[in-house]
Parts: C-alpha cells; structure tokens; sequence
C-alpha cells in the first residue's frame, strides 16, 4: 500500500482474533461475542474494532506492555448510561 510506514516506535501492533477464538477462549457462544462487541460500538460511537481499538489507545486504557508477546491490560471506563426514558 502506498504512503502507509506501519506502526511508529511507540505503536504497538495486536494481533487480530476471530470472534470464534474469542468466544471459545471465554466459553461463550460466539453470538455473544457479537453482541457485546455491538454493545461497545454503540458505547463508544464507532463502527469497527479498529475504531475503538485506536480510541483505546488514545484514551489512555491500554496497558501495553514492552515485551510484545506478553497480554495488555484494557481498562476501559464504564460507558455512559443512556437514558431508558421513565
């Protein structure tokens, strides 16, 4: 691809998981995987877990850890509830 370098020094680079991989890690349909992943899209105004992994980092709530192989920590903040009306 023309004009993209890959990440910069202090860019981390995730591999990517299947909802499948998810699901089966967390032993739970992976419809409900899906589910919660559209839940935190319409928490957090995005539309691609690109999007909410980039505002993730931005926002401060990941904790990357230097050694690459190791898991981040995601501290996301508890979303704004939305009013459900009376």
């Amino acid at each position: 691809m023309v004009g993209c370098a890959g990440p910069g020094p202090n860019q981390a680079t995730i591999p990517s998981r299947s909802n499948d991989e998810i699901a089966g890690d967390l032993g739970v349909a992976r419809k409900t995987v899906e589910t919660h992943l559209t839940r935190l899209f319409t928490a957090y105004d995005v539309a691609s877990r690109t999007e909410l992994a980039i505002r993730a980092e931005r926002e401060g709530w990941l904790d990357v850890p230097a050694d690459s192989r190791e898991r981040s920590t995601i501290r996301p903040p508890v979303p704004p509830r939305k009013d459900r009306g009376p």
